[in-house]
Protein backbone atom coordinates (compact mmCIF):
# COMPACT_ATOMS: atom_id res chain seq x y z
CA UNK A 1 0.00 0.00 0.00
CA UNK A 2 1.60 3.47 -0.80
CA UNK A 3 2.23 5.80 1.72
CA UNK A 4 -0.68 8.35 0.54
CA UNK A 5 -3.37 5.62 0.44
CA UNK A 6 -2.10 4.32 4.06
CA UNK A 7 -2.22 7.91 5.70
CA UNK A 8 -5.89 8.53 4.35
CA UNK A 9 -6.64 5.34 6.09
CA UNK A 10 -5.36 6.73 9.03
CA UNK A 11 -6.97 9.31 8.89
CA UNK A 12 -10.04 8.15 8.42
CA UNK A 13 -10.44 5.92 10.73
CA UNK A 14 -8.44 8.11 13.44
CA UNK A 15 -5.80 5.91 13.63
CA UNK A 16 -3.42 8.56 15.30
CA UNK A 17 0.39 7.40 15.95
CA UNK A 18 0.61 5.13 12.98
CA UNK A 19 3.14 7.14 11.09
CA UNK A 20 5.00 5.59 8.06
CA UNK A 21 8.34 5.44 8.62
CA UNK A 22 10.75 8.27 7.14
CA UNK A 23 11.53 6.71 2.77
CA UNK A 24 14.29 8.85 2.41
CA UNK A 25 16.83 6.45 3.83
CA UNK A 26 17.58 3.67 0.50
CA UNK A 27 19.10 0.37 0.29
CA UNK A 28 17.43 -2.40 0.24
CA UNK A 29 18.42 -4.09 3.44
CA UNK A 30 17.14 -0.56 4.66
CA UNK A 31 13.79 -0.87 2.17
CA UNK A 32 12.84 -4.16 3.62
CA UNK A 33 12.72 -3.11 7.11
CA UNK A 34 10.76 -0.21 5.54
CA UNK A 35 8.74 -2.56 4.37
CA UNK A 36 8.11 -5.26 7.41
CA UNK A 37 7.36 -2.17 9.68
CA UNK A 38 5.14 -0.61 6.94
CA UNK A 39 3.36 -4.48 6.92
CA UNK A 40 3.50 -4.20 10.92
CA UNK A 41 1.70 -0.55 11.12
CA UNK A 42 -0.84 -2.10 8.89
CA UNK A 43 -1.76 -4.70 10.83
CA UNK A 44 -1.59 -2.77 13.82
CA UNK A 45 -4.27 -0.24 12.48
CA UNK A 46 -6.50 -3.51 11.32
CA UNK A 47 -6.37 -4.21 15.01
CA UNK A 48 -7.15 -1.31 16.31
CA UNK A 49 -10.55 -0.97 13.86
CA UNK A 50 -11.79 -4.59 14.84
CA UNK A 51 -11.31 -4.22 18.42
CA UNK A 52 -13.42 -0.44 18.02
CA UNK A 53 -15.77 -2.66 15.51
CA UNK A 54 -16.01 -5.46 18.65
CA UNK A 55 -16.50 -2.84 21.24
CA UNK A 56 -19.33 -1.28 18.97
CA UNK A 57 -20.77 -4.27 18.36
CA UNK A 58 -20.91 -5.47 22.32
CA UNK A 59 -21.98 -1.62 23.26
CA UNK A 60 -25.15 -2.32 20.02
CA UNK A 61 -25.41 -5.53 21.79
CA UNK A 62 -25.95 -4.50 25.29
CA UNK A 63 -28.29 -1.78 24.55
CA UNK A 64 -30.59 -4.32 22.02
CA UNK A 65 -30.68 -6.74 25.64
CA UNK A 66 -31.62 -3.95 28.00
CA UNK A 67 -34.59 -3.16 25.76
CA UNK A 68 -35.73 -6.84 25.18
CA UNK A 69 -35.22 -7.33 28.80
CA UNK A 70 -37.44 -3.91 29.97
CA UNK A 71 -40.08 -5.69 26.98
CA UNK A 72 -40.45 -8.70 29.02
CA UNK A 73 -40.19 -7.71 32.25
CA UNK A 74 -43.02 -5.12 31.44
CA UNK A 75 -44.98 -7.80 29.55
CA UNK A 76 -44.85 -10.41 32.82
CA UNK A 77 -45.67 -7.09 35.39
CA UNK A 78 -48.83 -6.69 32.92
CA UNK A 79 -49.57 -10.09 33.49
CA UNK A 80 -48.61 -10.51 37.15
CA UNK A 81 -51.10 -7.56 38.22
CA UNK A 82 -53.85 -9.23 35.95
CA UNK A 83 -54.04 -12.08 37.49
CA UNK A 84 -53.88 -10.17 40.59
CA UNK A 85 -56.74 -8.12 39.85
CA UNK A 86 -58.39 -11.43 38.39
CA UNK A 87 -58.06 -13.58 41.87
CA UNK A 88 -59.15 -10.51 43.86
CA UNK A 89 -62.77 -10.15 41.73
CA UNK A 90 -63.24 -13.36 42.03
CA UNK A 91 -62.99 -13.78 45.64
CA UNK A 92 -65.35 -10.27 45.31
CA UNK A 93 -62.63 -8.21 47.03
CA UNK A 94 -63.34 -4.95 44.44
CA UNK A 95 -61.84 -2.57 46.74
CA UNK A 96 -58.83 -4.02 47.18
CA UNK A 97 -58.59 -5.07 43.33
CA UNK A 98 -58.58 -0.84 43.30
CA UNK A 99 -56.45 -0.33 46.12
CA UNK A 100 -53.65 -2.54 44.51
CA UNK A 101 -53.72 -0.20 41.06
CA UNK A 102 -52.89 2.49 43.04
CA UNK A 103 -50.43 1.29 46.11
CA UNK A 104 -47.89 -0.37 45.65
CA UNK A 105 -47.50 -1.54 49.34
CA UNK A 106 -50.80 -2.91 48.79
CA UNK A 107 -50.23 -4.73 45.62
CA UNK A 108 -46.82 -6.17 47.12
CA UNK A 109 -48.67 -8.02 49.89
CA UNK A 110 -51.55 -9.10 47.60
CA UNK A 111 -48.86 -10.44 45.59
CA UNK A 112 -47.60 -12.48 48.30
CA UNK A 113 -51.25 -13.31 49.57
CA UNK A 114 -52.16 -15.20 46.28
CA UNK A 115 -48.69 -16.78 45.69
CA UNK A 116 -48.49 -14.71 42.34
Amino acid sequence: MDEDTYDMLCVMLDLKGLEVPDRSESGSREENRKEKEEKKDMCRAFEILIQRSREEGRREGELNGEKRGEERGRKRGEERLGSLITCLLSDGRIDEAASAARDAGERSRLYQEYSL
